[in-house]
């Protein structure tokens, strides 16, 4: 990806940062955990607060069109 890509994409998230492996297995393992029962049907984002964010980083006519909320963004296969 184009280093002009990767900052504006970076510059969209407000952790300012791209996340980490490590974050999601965290999470999984927990949820995965007999302790994790009482909670069911949940989305949780891991995304650094992209969702939540406003700006629109989608490239112009003339770039390649980067998501901006990740709205049909083919999930990975581990996912579907």
């Amino acid at each position: 990806m184009p280093e002009s890509n990767r900052n504006r994409i970076v510059g969209a998230i407000p952790s300012g940062r791209y996340g980490r492996p490590d974050e999601v297995t965290d999470l999984v393992t927990f949820l995965v955990r007999d302790d994790a029962g009482y909670i069911t049907a949940q989305e949780i984002g891991i995304d650094g607060g992209l969702e939540l964010n406003t700006l629109s980083i989608v490239g112009s006519k003339d770039e390649p069109t980067m998501p901006g909320d990740m709205v049909g963004w083919p999930m990975a296969p581990a996912c579907r």
